[in-house]
């Protein structure tokens, strides 16, 4: 019996070793695959540090994770055929060890072998469970709990490999998240409270300018709702966004990608405005006062309203062409608005525009006296009668315009127009007269010509031109007057051409004094209110000469003198009286030269005739000289040449 135990104690020792060696190989292996995980681990990072987008160098880790675990399962290979070679000394122990134990019962050498059977088989058991040993075993009673024991290692082992499973997953996804966020901002980044997670640093500029205020162009408004844009560019603008934006990035950790998932970051960009103002002010000024830029203000004007009854004001209208006068203005407000952050500039209301030169308030006045004109009257004195001009004639010559000196302009024209009838009904001068002579009756003695100073200068001449002005001026008075026409002057002699307006009427200008002389008869006789004052025969002009006759018509005296002197192209003469009563150098006077003969036909010889005037003898002249008034009418006809009852002027 002792040999049978014997037998089966040797026959089951070399198991019992090889399950031993198995436990231990199997740590050493379970060691080992750490070691390789730990490696592949580290390979793996140290790869995707330095270029997660490299796949070649992530097969590469994976290759050396590989064959470490291989290296591993041939160390285990060689450590069973060591453990082969030297079973036979470790038997000789045992057989040392089963002789100790047979000394025992029987009955203990059976129990002991039976819990050491169990307990072999329990580590046989866990060694083939662990690493799925195929060699075969004896079919005892004794090894049956360690089949039991052997399935119970099932659910660890699919635990460990779910783990292991979970462990490479999170790995690669960790990897993957790398990958992922590399080049991009993490998530939950924020830039100036906008999003920019998941974003190039590129798209996120693009984003925080887009929600700037501040764009590529600095936007000017002009008055019109145009617009002026001034390029940053070209004004000298550093834009240091981008680069803030770098540096953002710069300062996120990519590798702590999945932290970012669980927190927020703001980042803000803080957008300090700097630029080169002359390079702004040349800019600027070179858009807002270019030829085409800008409309010029219209200044305010009164027109006549609609049924032509009145004037109303029509407004300036502003313009937003820019004074360069107030330019600086707009400099400074151009730069207060960027030094404010506001890139949008609204220019309308700076005073930097040209401004309407003739403005509604500065014409309310002239505006009032246009309006006033149709109340307007104007009376013209002539003497014996008047003449109104109404506002009703004077509204459609008058208008405004900005250009004149006081806004309103009168139509000359249509003033002319009337000064014209005016000269037609009330002019004298140049006109035909009915005269009662001495002793002819009464005569007509016709005019001439009114430019030809020699045939008469009596009458009422209305000077048009004046009169037409002094219209104008009354009209832009704007007040009810009552006025005389103008009368004409001679330029050179300054004769005006009036008369006695205390005789005239409305059908002669003369009355009942007056000078008369007879060509014919050589006889002066003097008027005054009717009553002969002076008589007495006269010398008048050689008949015969063109350049010497007493030219006949209607003159005036205008000018007497004592003493004077005459003065012509031969002689140099002394008068002690000189009445003056033409414009071409005729009038009356002493003259010792006829020596105190007068009348009859001295005149018609050349040594007798005088130059044109009236030679009468020193008392007579001296008398009417006295008496006579200025103004006072002169009638020269020459009875030789009446046809009946009339005479002609010349």
């Amino acid at each position: 019996m002792d040999e049978n135990i014997k037998e089966k104690e040797n026959a089951q020792q070399p198991d019992e070793q090889l399950d031993l060696e198995h436990a231990i190989a199997a740590a050493k292996e379970e060691k080992a695959k750490l070691i390789a995980r730990n490696m592949a681990a580290t390979s793996f990072e140290d790869e995707v540090i330095q270029d997660s987008g490299n796949q070649p160098k992530v097969d590469s880790a994976l290759k050396k994770a590989t064959e470490a675990v291989n290296a591993v399962k041939s160390d285990r290979s060689e450590g069973g055929m060591r453990r082969t070679a030297s079973f036979p000394a470790q038997r000789d122990r045992d057989t040392d060890m089963a002789k100790r134990r047979s000394a025992s019962g029987s009955g203990e050498r059976r129990t002991s072998r039976s819990g050491q059977s169990r307990q072999g088989g329990e580590r046989r058991s866990d060694s083939r469970s662990r690493y799925d040993d195929d060699r075969r075993r004896p079919q005892s009673a004794r090894r049956k709990p360690a089949r039991r024991k052997k399935k119970s290692k099932t659910p660890l082992i699919v635990c460990l490999s779910i783990l292991g499973a979970i462990v490479v997953g999170l790995g690669i996804a960790y990897i993957v998240g790398i990958v992922k966020y590399k080049n991009v901002f993490l998530d939950n980044t924020f830039i100036n409270n906008i999003e920019v997670s998941g974003k190039t640093k590129e798209e996120a500029y693009n984003m925080v300018k887009e929600k700037s205020d501040l764009k590529d162009n600095i936007i000017i408004q002009r008055l019109d709702g145009s617009e002026i844009q001034l390029p940053l560019k070209e004004i000298g603008y550093s834009d240091k966004t981008q680069y803030e934006i770098e540096k953002f990035y710069n300062s996120q950790n990519h590798y702590n990608w999945i932290g970012a998932k669980f927190s927020n970051t703001q980042f803000e960009v803080n957008e300090t405005f700097s630029y080169d103002k002359v390079m702004m002010e040349t800019l600027l000024k070179k858009k807002v006062t270019s030829s085409a830029s800008g409309r010029p203000p219209e200044n305010a004007s009164i027109q006549k309203n609609s049924d032509g009854s009145g004037y109303v004001i029509v407004k300036e209208r502003p313009g937003d062409k820019i004074n360069t006068d107030k330019i600086q203005n707009l400099y400074d407000y151009v730069e207060q608005s960027l030094d404010a952050g506001r890139y949008i500039i609204d220019i309308s209301g700076v005073d930097c525009y040209e401004t309407a030169a003739i403005t509604s308030d500065s014409l309310k006045e002239q505006c009032e006296k246009l309006n006033k004109m149709h109340s307007l009257t104007i009376t013209f004195d002539f003497v014996h009668s008047e003449e109104v001009l109404k506002g009703s004639q004077i509204m459609p010559w008058v208008s405004f315009d900005s250009k004149s000196k006081d806004g309103i302009v009168v139509d000359m024209k249509q003033v002319e127009a009337y000064v014209e009838t005016l000269a037609k009904k009330y002019d004298t001068y140049g006109i035909d007269r009915e005269f009662k002579t001495t002793k002819k009756g009464t005569i007509t003695i016709k005019s001439a010509d009114k430019m030809a100073n020699d045939t008469g200068c009596y009458g009422w001449w209305i000077d048009q031109q004046k009169t037409m002005e002094l219209i104008r001026d009354t009209i832009i008075q704007g007040t009810d007057a009552k006025i005389r026409p103008v009368y004409y002057q001679n330029p050179d002699s300054k004769y005006t051409y009036t008369c006695d307006e205390s005789v005239w009427t409305k059908d002669k200008d003369y009355g009942n004094t007056y000078v008369e002389i007879d060509i014919g008869t050589q006889h002066l006789w003097y008027y005054k209110d009717g009553k002969l004052m002076v008589e007495s025969d006269v010398v008048t002009g050689y008949a015969y000469a063109n350049d010497r006759y007493t030219r006949e018509g209607v003159f005036k005296v205008w000018f007497k003198e004592s003493p004077s002197i005459l003065r012509g192209a031969t002689w140099n003469t002394k008068v002690s009286y000189w009445i003056y009563f033409s414009l071409y150098g005729a009038g009356m006077h002493d003259a010792s030269w006829q020596y105190g003969v007068f009348g009859g036909n001295k005149y018609k010889t050349s040594g007798g005739g005088s130059h044109g005037c009236i030679n009468m003898p020193l008392d007579k002249v001296k008398q009417i000289y006295q008496i006579i008034e200025l103004n006072t009418p002169v009638f020269i006809y020459n009875s030789e040449k009446l046809g009946g009852s009339s005479a002609n002027g010349q």
